[in-house]
């Protein structure tokens, strides 16, 4: 799982997102590969295999009802929080909604500290701010003031047909090893 960890970092794919995704995959496997036939597939039994909720079973199989509704739910990493919060926040908008120039710290008032506080929960302020220093969505305008650039948090780009290779790639790969180690008998398997 690492070097598909590290791919899934690099391109800004939160941890809450990948699970969001393998907890569908889940239930959605569950559901079609381990059902019982003649039977329709009850969401305890589901449950059972998956180690989920019942009611992380029927949320998830509602989702797979309406697709394209489970956008609504928000999965952004912590980093697109704070810009995202930068940019419409008004605590942190001026006049016609521009964000505002923020110190560090600050006593009172406004801060990137407080901002990150704020949208992104227990992370600390300075690593945010370097990550965001980093990848040039924020400059330091003044000694201990930033500035916000970008709306958008991508590390690095990955084009969409790169990512669809990768999903077809592993794909295919775990296909093959489940069907080297679950074969009936000896002899040659897939390679």
């Amino acid at each position: 799982m690492k070097p598909l960890v590290r791919i899934l970092i690099r391109h800004g794919v939160s941890y809450g997102e990948f699970a969001e995704v393998l907890r569908s995959v889940y239930v959605e496997v569950a559901e079609r590969d381990f059902s019982i036939p003649g039977r329709r597939s009850a969401q305890s039994r589901i449950a059972i295999l998956t180690g989920l909720t019942k009611k992380e079973v029927a949320e998830q199989k509602n989702k797979l009802r309406t697709t394209g509704e489970e956008a609504k739910e928000s999965h952004l990493n912590r980093v697109t929080r704070v810009l995202l919060g930068w940019h419409t926040d008004s605590d942190y908008t001026g006049p016609y909604g521009m964000p505002l120039e923020l110190p560090f710290e600050a006593r009172s008032g406004v801060s990137f500290s407080a901002l990150v506080r704020k949208h992104s929960g227990d992370m600390a302020a300075k690593a945010m701010l370097e990550e965001l220093l980093r990848v040039n969505a924020v400059e330091q305008v003044d000694k201990g003031w930033f500035k916000v650039l970008t709306r958008s948090y991508i590390p690095e780009r990955l084009h969409a047909d790169a990512l669809e290779r990768l999903g077809n790639v592993v794909s295919n790969f775990v296909n093959t090893v489940e069907f080297n180690l679950e074969k009936p008998k000896a002899g040659a398997g897939r390679f």
